[in-house]
């Protein structure tokens, strides 16, 4: 579409000095005029201006604006700045929806302007996404400032059939410049080229594969309740459903009684001519539970997918589900947010099923598909939970199926809207949804569970503690009586009525250690135990846990001091749950930031801490840092685990004197004893980490770590890459949960699963 640049009112040619302009006004500007209505929606946009004098190559920005205004308004609906060079801008923007008209304000460049023209190409919000992180990557690698040289390239590269190969080159060179300036992994923009943006024969290969399930695939049903959405947001909604790569869906859209009538006259025009289609009119509002299962009643599809009405699908959502749906009854995808530029933001890149997680927040959310006749047995969404329908569906759902049964498919699948008001951009924007959750908690969970708010859309469940095992505390020592005084007297701040402490000697010398620990020990709930010879972190825990008395063993480091007093009741807590191996704590450096909040397999090549320097009070990667979860391991500084689990496995691993023989042992735990990690904020500690050691900086000391670290991959292999509480597009080389410039986990469209 061409248009060209017309003088308003405001301007008045000089007579005789073509190109200049004289304002008569108070706005001068330049109205675009073509033969078609001004478009709206995303586009590729083209100025180009004839300068007066050649003289005139470039003038100050601040005031040269694109203004988009609603017929005969005068306020712009919205306004872009442009950055005129050499009479050129060129640039990727989303027009408003109400646009009636487009002035160029160019109160700056009066006396330069002879004459213009101006070009609107529409373009796919898929298209425009790749366009900008083009723009930016090329700015930002080759220095361009004209933004025409960017296109130039595109139009080269599609010349020549080399798109792709472009696009890939770029967004590589452009991740590892940012990479190592910021030295926090990757920008979203730039990521979604390489893993959640399709072209030509990523479809054809996605496709191939859907064609090839038998009977074609299994059938899924998108729900939709409906309330007042925007129509245009509705109406994207819905042609993002209609443009799924798979096609064996049905769409039903059930309108909860709609006040505004373009929303119904929409809903009218998207009923007709689509079988696949099916809407339905209530005719009394009776919620979002309500209107869902009204959907649910006509659902013909083997599974249910669940849809907001001003959401998107990406194209390839439903194909990666359906692929994987044959052995499963729930599946879950990650998401992201889009804005009303289309900007996409915030992605979420979920862990394997996490069961204490989901106690904690909806983390599965968008999209979630399960499957139908489950969906029924647990008797569908329950009215009288707006607000957390799904969190109570899913919770229920998944108390009913098997842990195999249940897939974390890790592609950015749904693109979550964010507009003003929503949960999505704010979420404590609906204090009613947090009601709902914790009251969908507590009928999970039942009596004697507690349930308190933890943060936005958080919350803290609390098992019942009607038993309480001894637990027996292990604090190996070697002298550096500081330490452990200090670490011996915050205990006695700790609540839990049941638990004996066990000092384990490592040829402590100075004599105020030694005439310490004679007083120390009463024969009974406080007792020390020799440990002679060379330090090994392992052999000395061993030797004192086979003078323990506990159920629980708890390992404690001598350089940690209890900050809650409540620390060890919230571990034992989680340790009597059902499969639960090992619990670890929540342990702060003294000045208050994140020393150990969970290990996270395979960071650093091996493993490492994940949030490490976070500050306390932060919530962490999606509300992390204020749930209990599970994770890959846990430290051994603060880590209880059940005596017939550490017996069974002969305790920890003597051949690991000082490196990862806690992880060795959370890891031989879950594939051993077939038990879980789990990682609890509630129970705080200060860690002065290894102070009472030194560093392992000698050649000798530096020897043995290696050897150490050696021999558990040798072990594990494969498995120190495979966290499944951690997702596989995230970073194993920073501990910020940023985003993998190379993630673990080969798409469906992907050409090396053909290989």
């Amino acid at each position: 579409m061409r248009f060209d640049l017309v003088p308003n009112s405001d301007l008045e040619p000089v007579e005789g000095n073509r190109g200049r302009w004289r304002v008569r006004g108070a706005r001068p500007a330049f109205e675009l005029r073509g033969d078609q209505a001004p478009f709206s929606g995303w586009a590729l946009v083209q100025i180009d201006i004839e300068l007066a004098s050649t003289t005139d190559t470039e003038n100050s920005e601040s005031a040269i604006a694109l203004r988009f205004l609603e017929e005969s308004q005068d306020t712009p609906i919205a306004r872009r700045p442009i950055p005129l060079r050499a009479g050129r801008y060129l640039r990727v923007l989303h027009i408003p929806e109400e646009t009636e008209q487009i002035e160029l304000d160019v109160s700056p460049w009066v006396e330069s302007i002879a004459a213009g023209h101006a070009t609107l190409r529409p373009l796919r919000p898929e298209v425009a996404a790749v366009l900008m992180t083009i723009e930016v990557a090329a700015s930002t690698l080759f220095g361009h400032t004209d933004r025409s040289q960017v296109t130039n390239q595109l139009s080269t590269a599609r010349e020549t059939g080399g798109r792709r190969a472009m696009l890939a080159e770029v967004a590589s060179a452009h991740d590892e410049l940012q990479y190592r300036r910021a030295g926090d992994g990757v920008d979203y923009s730039t990521w979604r080229i390489r893993n959640a943006v399709l072209f030509e024969d990523d479809v054809d290969r996605l496709h191939e594969q859907c064609v090839a399930l038998p009977g074609g695939g299994p059938s899924i049903s998108v729900v939709m309740p409906v309330y007042n959405p925007r129509p245009e947001l509705l109406r994207a909604a819905v042609e993002s459903v209609r443009d799924q790569i798979y096609s064996r869906w049905q769409l039903i859209i059930v309108d909860d009684a709609s006040t505004d009538p373009a929303v119904r006259e929409l809903l009218e025009e998207i009923s007709r001519g689509d079988n696949r289609i099916i809407v339905r009119q209530r005719f009394e509002n009776g919620h979002i539970a309500q209107a869902t299962n009204d959907a649910i009643e006509l659902a013909s599809g083997e599974f249910v997918a669940f849809m907001d009405h001003d959401d998107l699908l990406a194209p390839f959502a439903l194909a990666a589900v359906a692929l994987r749906a044959a052995n499963n009854d729930i599946l879950y995808t990650d998401e992201d947010k889009i804005d009303d530029d289309g900007r996409h933001f915030d992605p979420h890149c979920k862990p394997s099923w996490n069961p204490e997680l989901l106690l904690g927040q909806n983390y599965m959310s968008h999209l979630t598909v399960i499957r139908r006749s489950l969906v029924e047995r647990v008797g569908r969404l329950r009215p009288g939970f707006d607000g957390a329908q799904d969190h109570d569906l899913v919770l229920r759902a998944t108390a009913v199926t098997p842990p195999y049964r249940i897939e974390h498919i890790p592609v950015v699948a749904y693109h979550w809207r964010a507009t003003e008001g929503s949960t999505a951009l704010a979420p404590g924007e609906k204090n009613y949804t947090e009601d709902a959750s914790v009251r969908a908690l507590s009928h999970r969970l039942g009596q004697g569970w507690a349930v308190d708010l933890a943060g936005p859309t958080a919350y803290r469940p609390r098992p019942p503690l009607e038993d309480f095992p001894l637990v027996s505390i292990l604090i190996p020592t070697r002298d550096r009586l500081d330490l452990l005084e200090q670490c011996i007297q915050s205990l006695a701040r700790t609540t839990y009525p049941a638990f004996e402490i066990i000092v384990i000697d490592n040829d402590s010398a100075e004599p105020e250690t030694i005439e310490w620990m004679q007083e120390f020990d009463n024969g009974r709930d406080r007792r020390v135990v020799p440990a002679a010879g060379d330090f090994n972190y392992s052999r000395i825990n061993n030797v004192g846990a086979r003078e323990a008395n506990g159920e629980l063993v708890l390992l404690l480091n001598n350089d940690t001091e209890v900050i809650d007093p409540d620390w060890l009741t919230s571990m034992v807590r989680w340790a009597l749950q059902p499969d639960i191996g090992i619990v670890g704590a929540k342990l702060l450096y003294p000045n208050n930031t994140i020393q150990h909040a969970g290990v996270i397999l395979g960071l650093g090549g091996f493993a490492g801490h994940g949030h490490l320097h976070e500050p306390s009070s932060s919530s962490g990667y999606f509300n992390r840092l204020l749930l209990t979860h599970e994770v890959g391991a846990v430290t051994g500084a603060c880590l209880l685990t059940w005596r017939e689990d550490w017996d069974a496995l002969g305790g920890l691993d003597e051949d690991l004197a000082v490196a990862f023989n806690d992880v060795d042992y959370c890891l031989r735990v879950r594939h051993e004893r077939g038990k879980r990690v789990l990682w609890c904020p509630d129970a705080s500690l200060y860690h002065h980490e290894s102070v009472s050691r030194g560093k392992e900086d000698d050649p000798k000391k530096v020897a043995r770590f290696n050897s150490e670290v050696a021999q558990v991959m040798d072990r594990w292999g494969d498995s120190l890459d495979q966290d499944p509480a951690y997702s596989p597009n995230l970073s194993l080389w920073r501990e910020s949960f940023t985003l993998a410039l190379e993630p673990r986990f080969d798409p469906p469209w992907s050409k090396t699963r053909d290989q």
